[in-house]
């Protein structure tokens, strides 16, 4: 019984196996559409707050890179 199940497995599993592209219909655009904007609603406070919180390290880095960069230069313009 238990090969019997494993066999009917494998045969959905490698029958089900295509190389055919199938085009998406008008309806299934419009699906596909409005799942993927109900998601990102979804998750768009959640973004919102980690973009805030990572917000001013990512800031804070960036400036300091700017200037050291800044120094550097100035430092050679002046030797």
């Amino acid at each position: 019984m238990k090969w019997i199940l494993v066999f009917i497995c494998l045969g959905v599993y490698f029958s089900s196996c295509t190389t055919t592209t199938v085009p998406p219909s008008q309806s299934s655009r419009r699906t596909i559409d409005s799942t993927y904007q109900k998601q990102t609603i979804a998750l768009q406070s959640q973004m919102d707050s980690i973009c805030a919180s990572v917000y001013h390290v990512i800031y804070d880095a960036a400036v300091d890179s700017i200037m050291a960069i800044r120094k550097e230069e100035m430092d050679i313009l002046v030797k």
